[in-house]
């Protein structure tokens, strides 16, 4: 599969805009993951990372594709190594609402901690934000473990999902504390209205 690559330039001395295609490398099928919520397929941009013996390491064959869909990073969910939730759990709430970024059907179990609060009950979410990548250096961030975190979704863009499931959302802060519990992660703080 190939991807064309359109760049759309002002080129000064003409006075006009003109439009660039570059077409990108075919990539072997094993290398495309198809958006957990759109169902497009997306070439896989950065490799997974893990820790062994206190050291970093990467994955060879293992990473994450972007999605503009909602503005996710993702990875297969065959990767994903953590335990299924039950919905129908008494501690469902406190559980589940900070491990949405390891869940295969975020937005169902968004829907789910919804049906579970009882009005006017106040929920904070906390997920992996990937506003902290640093661009030069992705491979850095520790959000991109293939075992625990499926998607990595843009905090604006999961805001408006936790409106369209009918949470207020109160707050939405990033948590830049060098010193937090919770480190590269953004915190929602939602009550069922």
């Amino acid at each position: 599969m190939s991807v064309v690559l359109v760049v759309v330039t002002n080129v000064k001395s003409l006075g006009v805009s003109v439009a660039v295609a570059k077409s990108l490398p075919p990539v072997d099928k094993f290398f495309m993951q198809v958006c957990p919520i759109c169902g497009t397929p997306q070439r896989m941009m950065i490799r997974g990372l893990y820790v062994e013996n206190g050291k970093s390491q990467l994955y060879p064959d293992t990473g994450y594709s972007f999605c503009n869909c909602r503005n996710i990073f993702f990875t297969k969910w065959e990767n994903i190594t953590a335990e299924a939730p039950n919905m129908y759990s008494d501690n469902y709430i406190q559980e589940y609402g900070s491990r949405l970024n390891s869940l295969q059907f975020p937005l169902m179990h968004l829907g789910g901690l919804f049906n579970h609060c009882n009005v006017g009950e106040i929920l904070i979410i906390t997920m992996r934000d990937p506003y902290f990548v640093i661009w030069t250096r992705p491979h850095e961030y520790t959000g991109f473990n293939p075992r625990t975190n499926y998607i990595l979704w843009d905090m604006g863009s999961f805001v408006e999902e936790c409106k369209k499931v009918g949470f207020t959302v109160i707050s939405a802060d990033r948590d830049m504390n060098v010193e937090s519990k919770t480190p590269e992660c953004y915190h929602i703080t939602l009550r069922k209205s």
